[in-house]
């Protein structure tokens, strides 16, 4: 509820710094007086005594090196109102770091003090399933405290609500439940699968090692085989050039034996020419028939 009165007024500067001159415009029965950028113990303590309570700036974590501002509301007597957790705790908490000074326009009348004896120190006071706590009583007007009377019909609202939140969170506890099983049933799978991942991972490794090793011999093989091709040409080469020197000899001893066979004839036939000559045709004639009888 305070936030949107800040947003309506434009009561926020660079996004989520509030901007303290808007207070009054945003809560007509408060207004900004001061606001520490360090802390200063003895003007929070004056303020609370002036106005029921002061706005403190605390570290969330404890580590100064971080920006993790946090806002509380020390109440006095070392205790402070702490709405991230929506209770009353000690001071000691959280470390201080500034302040900021929230003056109210109207003090507490008889009645609220009243109606805050009569509630006492408890903590947990609800309306519509907001927390009241008997401490920011003091800084309200009577038109706003007619708002935070607290009925038994209220008491019992919150009660139900209560009930009906614990039966949300038991469903909820078993919605967790069945998802954390769906996320074990997963994680089961998805390490099945890695595994079945890693173990193809290795069968691809092996078979890229041993196509590698194909690999290698099919080009040693290659390599011998296309050495042993030069060499079997270079033999062939070599005997077929041995095949065309006997070829050569052999023309060159068939042409021996063609003039060979030529000067026998002409021997042959001066020797008959000379022998015709001397002896007579007769005889002549009877030589040639036997030497042709005899080629016969």
């Amino acid at each position: 509820m305070v936030n949107d009165r800040l947003n309506a007024v434009g009561g926020y500067q660079d996004t989520n710094l509030v901007y303290w001159p808007k207070i009054h415009e945003a809560i007509p029965e408060l207004d900004f007086e001061w606001r520490g950028k360090s802390y200063d113990n003895a003007r929070v303590l004056e303020a609370i005594a002036a106005y029921g309570g002061c706005l403190v700036e605390v570290d969330f974590d404890g580590n100064l090196g971080t920006r993790d501002t946090h806002w509380v509301v020390f109440i006095g007597g070392g205790r402070m109102i702490d709405p991230w957790t929506g209770t009353t705790e000690s001071t000691g908490k959280y470390k201080p770091t500034g302040f900021s000074i929230i003056r109210t326009e109207a003090e507490m009348s008889e009645r609220q003090k009243m109606i805050l004896e009569a509630i006492g120190d408890e903590n947990n006071f609800f309306l519509d399933g907001d927390p009241i706590y008997p401490e920011q009583l003091m800084t309200l007007t009577r038109g706003r405290l007619d708002g935070y009377i607290i009925c038994e019909g209220e008491h019992a609202k919150c009660g139900q609500k209560e009930a009906d939140a614990a039966i949300k969170v038991k469903g909820l506890e078993n919605e967790v439940v069945g998802l954390n099983r769906k996320i074990q049933t997963i994680e089961d799978k998805a390490a099945v699968a890695i595994q079945k991942a890693k173990d193809a991972e290795t069968a691809l490794q092996k078979e890229n090692a041993l196509n590698k090793q194909l690999q290698k011999a099919a080009e040693d093989f290659s390599y011998k085989l296309s050495q042993k091709d030069s060499d079997c040409k270079v033999e062939i080469a070599k005997r077929q050039a041995e095949v065309d020197a006997l070829i050569q000899q052999a023309i060159s001893f068939e042409e021996a034996i063609k003039q060979h066979n030529s000067d026998v004839e002409k021997s042959m036939k001066a020797f008959y020419e000379r022998w015709y000559k001397a002896s007579g045709t007769s005889w002549i004639q009877q030589g040639l028939s036997r030497i042709l009888k005899g080629k016969k």
